[in-house]
């Protein structure tokens, strides 16, 4: 019994984690890169509405219909499926397993947004509205990856 305390407690101090069945706690550096992405996704909101104000009050139907209805679809699917793994992860079902599911959705969101001609096209918007979407997303979703890859 003793030496199961002295393991466990070397893995909490060594790697950062607390073992335990199922899944244990997110390592060393899980909540600071948390809150980089959620800042990130702060940021990058306050942006997207600043543009689908102006979108919305142009005499073009069509630019009203798109800021009502199209910006958001701009980082696709990718950050709902993020913020889906990363939520399970604070839940306590941290495994090995859930954090290389999450490195590869966001190895897939960062190609998005670098490949993406909507996203190129929204941050050189000729509105007068600063995006910084790839800018801003990357270093946070870059710091997850890193992090989750211990």
């Amino acid at each position: 019994m003793a030496d199961e305390v002295a393991k466990a407690a070397w893995v909490k101090r060594v790697l950062g984690v607390e073992p335990g069945s199922g899944g244990g706690a997110a390592p060393r550096g899980f909540n600071t890169a948390l809150a980089g992405w959620q800042a990130a996704l702060d940021t990058v909101a306050g942006q997207i509405e600043a543009l689908q104000a102006v979108l919305r009050g142009s005499p073009d139907s069509e630019l009203q219909d798109i800021g009502e209805f199209g910006l958001n679809a701009m980082t696709g699917d990718h950050k709902v499926k993020i913020e889906a793994a990363l939520m399970a992860m604070r839940g306590g079902a941290f495994t090995p397993s859930a954090a290389g599911a999450a490195v590869s959705l966001i190895g897939s969101f960062q190609a998005h947004l670098a490949s993406d001609e909507r996203i190129a096209a929204c941050d050189a918007n000729p509105f007068g509205i600063r995006l910084s979407l790839r800018e801003t997303l990357t270093p946070a979703l870059q710091g997850l990856k890193v992090m989750l890859q211990g």
